[in-house]
């Protein structure tokens, strides 16, 4: 901000603003009124961010202006004018909608914007697999944190990355401890069969799931920041409890009819508690938005099955035409085999292009962070089943050395179809919270369990 700097040494050498108390006293001192008042509070709020240096936005310079307006005039007369333009400013600006704005503007939004280079990610990948073949898994947790540093720096938005912070150390811990848990369950069930200790190892699992996924979201958020400024999580395990037991009740009795809205309410769960520095997300997805995104991609897997079926019986009905003997169709049916199993696995790609890109897309375009920043996701599910399905190809093809450009491909996609629309966002205050342990990420990680927001 222009001349900033110079503000904030004057309201420094002021002598106000060293410490609250003195600033306390100041207002009590000089008879300030409540309108005033409020204004300076505000003032000594931007004061510390910025002593602390952190960002300082439009809106903050302009409370720094008239702060300092307030306390130069000694005439509380001629003061009133001037904190009747802040307030009708401060008013017109927090009631501003960006969201409203963005449907006359699309040019509000801006896009996020990979950086990453398939060469680049392919030196860091091979040198993953080869030290952690050699150490025997134990370097994985440095592959991990190595390939998420990456790509968290490469991703921009107005040209600044994010970061990954997580320690290898401690991702290396939860590691252990679920090998170790792994390895008794192996042995029970399969070595000694011993069924009392396999099935309490199982009911033990269960019972810590819903704390292990409430872990696993607080280390993820504490460990990403953007600015300096970290994302957490504020939930704690006890609600997760509480919504795992009625859910997965609610599931057995309506015999997974109820898994969009479950899922609908898993995602206000997960939203609703995320924060960006003290900026608080906020999900306003309907139950009934979210069904209709299943129901989209149930009747493109039925259409996408008939066409199969329909392949499948006219190369029977057609190879019955050229073949003597209809018993040689046994024969023929291993043949296609492999064929139809290529259909099934593609089928599946195409559905999960189609399930990701609805129901991401309605997930954050119905996010807002702090109810002035507005996200869009515009993913299209053709396009993105083709990603997955080519991906899935190259990669088999080229024996897994096309991984690294299949996700450097797809990441590079879906940070190009989302969007922020925001005026500033750098006025936000980055809250300090105790690390978290890495178990809940790696126990999620290590069971397959798709818990990110």
């Amino acid at each position: 901000m222009s001349g900033i700097d110079t503000k904030l040494k004057e309201l420094q050498q002021l002598g106000i603003y060293k410490e609250s108390i003195k600033f306390k006293k100041y207002i009590n001192d000089h008879g300030i009124t409540e309108a005033d008042e409020k204004i300076l509070y505000k003032s000594w709020d931007v004061f510390k961010r910025a002593k602390a240096n952190l960002y300082i936005s439009s809106q903050d310079n302009l409370i720094i202006d008239k702060a300092l307006e307030i306390i130069r005039v000694d005439d509380s007369e001629d003061r009133e004018p001037i904190v009747d333009e802040v307030e009708q400013t401060s008013e017109v600006v927090s009631k501003t909608s960006f969201k409203d704005s963005a449907k006359d503007n699309k040019s509000n939004f801006e896009n996020l914007e990979f950086r990453g280079d398939t060469m680049e990610y392919f030196k860091i990948w091979i040198v993953n697999i080869f030290l952690t073949v050699v150490t025997v898994g134990i370097y994985s947790a440095w592959a991990k944190v190595r390939t998420n540093r990456y790509f968290y720096a490469n991703i921009f938005y107005r040209d600044s990355s994010f970061e990954y912070t997580a320690d290898p150390i401690s991702i290396l811990k939860g590691r252990v401890i679920i090998l170790a848990i792994y390895i008794i369950f192996i042995l029970s069930s399969q070595v000694f069969l011993n069924l009392y200790i396999t099935f309490g190892i199982i009911a033990l699992v269960l019972l810590i799931m819903p704390w292990i996924i409430n872990r696993a979201i607080k280390f993820k958020m504490r460990n990403i920041r953007h600015r300096n400024i970290n994302f957490y999580y504020s939930e704690n395990a006890p609600l997760f409890y509480k919504f795992f037991f009625i859910h997965l009740i609610l599931n057995l009795i309506t015999l997974s009819l109820a898994y969009p809205y479950s899922l609908n309410q898993f995602k206000k769960l997960l939203i609703d508690k995320t924060q960006f520095g003290t900026a608080k997300f906020e999900y306003s997805g309907s139950n009934g938005g979210m069904y209709m995104r299943h129901i989209k991609v149930l009747g493109i897997q039925i259409a996408l099955f008939v066409i199969l079926a329909c392949i499948v019986a006219l190369v029977v009905v057609v190879s019955a035409g050229f073949l003597p003997d209809l018993s040689n169709l046994v024969f023929l049916l291993p043949m296609l085999s492999p064929v139809i199993l290529v259909f099934f696995i593609v089928i599946g790609l195409v559905v999960k292009g189609a399930y990701d890109a609805y129901v991401l897309n309605f997930v954050y375009n119905n996010t807002t962070l702090d109810q002035n920043i507005t996200l869009k996701s515009d993913l299209e599910s053709v396009k993105l089943a083709g990603i997955y399905v080519s991906n899935m190809f190259a990669i088999i093809i080229s024996l897994g050395l096309l991984a690294p450009w299949a996700k450097v491909r797809l990441t590079r996609y879906r940070c190009k179809c989302f969007a922020i629309c925001a005026a500033d966002v750098s006025g936000f205050i980055a809250t300090e919270h105790s690390r978290q342990s890495a178990l809940g990420e790696e126990t999620e990680e290590f069971f397959d369990i798709d818990i990110g927001f």
